[in-house]
């Protein structure tokens, strides 16, 4: 008896066309999955990733979660850097979103059940120099173009023309 909800972009992420071959009803439960949340500023006035706060010096991951039409913020953990935050906010929203696909699984249609498996949480672009954040499996963090990997074996990023170690 849940309310259903046309979605255009779950199915091809970033889909700005409603069409028959790019939409598809889906329970406002899962909807609501995949509603972006306002991101936040730090300090300096650089944008945080999705899920991450910041609080003192160190980074807070939640994420927010609807259900039976009531929003709840889950506390996922306090990080040194928001890298480590986003990287817990990630993980949890998309073992989330699997979970409730397997909940869905003899309801949804096929297509929408492995959309939702396959779907990734990605990280901005980076507030420094703009670049998208990329996935560096060797050292399994994301990394921007203001951001090298120096034979120290150590990320630095470029602040103000000085190297930085995070």
């Amino acid at each position: 008896n849940e309310k259903m909800h046309l979605d255009k972009d779950i199915l091809y992420k970033g889909n700005k066309i409603y069409s028959p071959e790019t939409c598809v009803f889906v329970p406002q439960r899962i909807n609501s999955l995949f509603n972006k949340s306002k991101t936040y500023k730090n300090r300096t006035n650089k944008e945080l990733p999705i899920g991450v706060f910041e609080h003192g010096d160190k980074y807070i991951a939640r994420c927010r979660v609807y259900k039976d039409g009531k929003s709840e913020s889950i506390y996922l953990g306090t990080y040194n850097t928001e890298y480590e935050a986003f990287k817990s906010y990630k993980v949890y929203k998309e073992n989330l979103i699997k979970q409730v696909a397997d909940y869905y699984e003899h309801i949804i249609d096929r297509e929408l059940y492995k959309a939702m498996y396959e779907y990734e949480i990605e990280i901005d672009g980076c507030g420094c120099c703009g670049s998208p954040y990329l996935w560096d499996r060797k050292k399994n963090n994301y990394i921007a173009n203001c951001i090298s990997y120096e034979d120290d074996g150590k990320y630095h990023y470029e602040e103000e023309n000085e190297w930085q170690e995070f």
